[in-house]
């Protein structure tokens, strides 16, 4: 499309234009990379917006000469309005002279005439510059469309976390929710600096954010920090996978899985890497501090950590299971931010028989790896956990595949803790030393207060009433875990 080179100046130096040139100049410094492709991209993004420019100067004189004939149109209306007016009081200064009256008449029905068919007029232009505009800007849109298309997507390349010897890598999965993104950044990043670490990496992983803020954020943090990675899955993987994906790059000692919601407690990170550092166990877990969405705290709920415990109180496990045995498989291991775990052992197991099953892969990883192995229960808070309402959740997670769990309630208990859960046990219980004896006893205090197997029984029951179909190879499992129990049930309790 041709374009008036005087107009592309004119349009150059207005605010929008010189905007749209700063950011064509930007865009064009974002990609410069290797010689050939930095040329490239450079000519790909400033053709587009010399196009996009020359769209908008076209579409800017057109709304002048709209503006120009609207402003005439105007005059004319206000003219043939006074004449009426005028035409009116001849009307009735012409009373009693009935040869003239016809004459009146008739022009005051022809200027009525010409004052509809004025404003129609100017009404139909009003539309058609609004129809215009409309179309203009749905142009311009497609033009930036274009140029983010021809682009290298550089908000979401890859960056590496520049750290010589990590005894702690945070891993963080990410998707969306820009804001709490933001926050946790900001909170891992002042607690590195504050205690002024050389020890630490950061990992996020953002799982394809239909919402590219996050991935922007997350970018940005990456560049800014040489202790900050940063990569983007090739497609959405969902919650569970992006969790296990989001250990693949780390290299520290121990691995802390922290939720892309929760913040860094200011306590946290320094007894965490005195606990690293000694390396007494192979499992380390912290306390937690609840908040809502505007930060404030919340009361304590009890159940994740046994009966008794004081703030700061430390506590050695012979193994994982005898901590789970007091707290529970999920109201003890469950949550993710509050738990480190050595790194080649935890990723010594393959994640994917866990998937599908309860939204707790990490746990079934956790007791096949370390379910024999030691664990510290250090009381001191590692973070605060952001404890959205049920509505929040549900909102957050629409159009996933977790949107379901998220719900709560019975619907979520008969999905996710039923046949599944014992499924996993099972898995876990191929995979590892672990028998069915060692989940037998224990409790789930924050799941209703009952014992584990009461409590995936029950939920299997739901299961069954709503018609519930899981795949055969889950209700295999499953039945293999009912059976073992069952026989356990029959050899220790006699008669």
């Amino acid at each position: 499309m041709a374009a008036d080179p005087e107009r592309l100046v004119r349009t150059a130096l207005t605010r929008t234009g010189a905007t749209l040139l700063v950011a064509a100049a930007a865009a064009a410094w974002a990609v410069t990379g290797r010689a050939g492709a930095r040329w490239a991209g450079v000519a790909a993004v400033v053709a587009s917006c010399a196009v996009l420019l020359a769209k908008f100067a076209h579409h800017q004189a057109a709304e002048r000469r709209i503006r120009e004939q609207l402003a005439c149109q105007r005059a004319e209306s206000r003219r043939l309005r006074h004449a009426l007016t005028m035409l009116e009081r001849r009307v009735t200064g012409l009373e009693g002279l009935p040869d003239r009256l016809d004459e009146v008449t008739d022009d005051v029905a022809e200027t009525t005439r010409r004052l509809g068919q004025l404003e129609s007029g100017t009404w139909r232009r009003v539309e058609q510059f609004g129809e215009l505009t409309r179309e203009g800007l749905h142009l311009i849109r497609q033009e930036l469309d274009d140029v983010a298309r021809r682009m290298p997507p550089s908000s979401r390349g890859p960056v590496d976390a520049n750290v010589t010897d990590p005894l702690v890598s945070i891993a963080v999965p990410a998707f969306n929710r820009p804001d709490e993104l933001e926050g946790c950044l900001d909170s891992i990043v002042r607690g590195i600096e504050d205690i002024g670490t050389d020890r630490v990496e950061v990992w996020i992983t953002d799982d394809r954010s239909t919402i590219d803020r996050a991935a922007e954020i997350a970018h940005s943090f990456a560049r800014r920090h040489s202790f900050i990675g940063f990569r983007a899955n090739p497609e959405n993987l969902g919650l569970e996978r992006n969790l296990i994906e989001s250990c693949g790059p780390c290299r520290g000692e121990y691995l802390w899985i922290l939720g892309n919601d929760d913040l860094l407690h200011p306590d946290g990170l320094a007894a965490i890497l005195a606990d690293a550092a000694a390396g007494d166990h192979e499992v380390l877990l912290y306390e937690k501090v609840r908040i809502d969405n505007q930060g404030r705290e919340l009361d304590r709920i009890p159940g994740h950590v046994p009966d008794g415990v004081v703030a700061g109180e430390r506590r050695s496990y012979r193994s994982v299971i005898d901590f789970a045995s007091e707290t529970g498989v999920l109201s003890g291991l469950g949550f993710v931010s509050t738990l480190l775990v050595r790194r080649i052992r935890y990723l010594s197991a393959e994640g994917k028989p866990y998937l599908g099953l309860t939204m707790y892969p990490q746990v079934g990883m956790l007791l096949e790896t370390c379910g024999t192995e030691s664990l510290l229960l250090n009381c001191t808070p590692a973070v605060y956990h952001r404890t959205p309402t049920r509505a929040e959740k549900v909102a957050g997670s629409v159009g996933r595949r977790e949107a379901g769990f998220m719900g709560g309630g019975d619907e979520r208990d008969g999905r996710w803790f039923g046949e599944t859960l014992a499924a996993l046990l099972q898995r876990v219980i191929d995979r590892s030393t672990l028998t069915v004896e060692d989940f037998a006893e224990v409790p789930e205090p924050l799941f209703g207060g009952r014992s584990l197997v009461d409590f995936i029984e029950r939920n299997r029951q739901i299961g069954r009433r709503d018609g519930l179909r899981h795949p055969s190879d889950v209700v295999a499992d499953a039945e293999r875990f009912f059976s073992a129990l069952q026989e356990d049930v029959r050899r220790t309790r006699p008669g």
